[in-house]
């Protein structure tokens, strides 16, 4: 017989868990472990599991089955949620790679285009305050002296 954990245990073990490693404020953290505590209760519910004995495929069965009727931005905060029990077991350089290839990645839901991570240039910035151009006509420096 498989060992099973109720809800309030996994939600109590997972406040816990989770609440410990977040960093913020504290409006910022109770929103976060809300979310994550919403993807475990999920996944109790369906696995059984709680948060030391969960696996990448109940999250992979989170993102992909239970999350394929909402909204492609819903599914990208469920994917930040995930990311921040992934990194709060330390699993992210394994789980990590496995999980970040399907549509809950954008909040556009277009995952056909691999993504780009690279600074953008400067120049590309409308905000960018470099060196102006100047025509050699109009400035001071131009003009004879007495």
């Amino acid at each position: 017989m498989r060992w099973e954990i109720g809800p309030t245990r996994a939600q109590r073990e997972a406040t816990d868990f989770i609440k410990s490693r977040l960093q913020g404020s504290k409006k910022g953290i109770g929103r976060q472990l809300k979310e994550c505590l919403r993807v475990i209760s999920v996944i109790n519910g369906k696995f059984g599991v709680g948060i030391y004995n969960l696996k990448c495929s109940h999250l992979h069965w989170y993102l992909s089955v239970y999350d394929k009727d909402h909204s492609p931005k819903t599914r990208n905060n469920h994917w930040y949620a995930v990311l921040r029990i992934i990194e709060a077991l330390g699993k992210e350089a394994d789980w990590k790679p496995r999980l970040s290839s399907g549509p809950w990645v954008r909040k556009n839901g277009d995952y056909s285009k691999p993504i780009e991570i690279r600074r953008p240039s400067k120049k590309a910035t409308p905000s960018f305050r470099g060196r102006r151009q100047t025509t050699p006509t109009a400035t001071h420096k131009n003009r004879k002296r007495r």
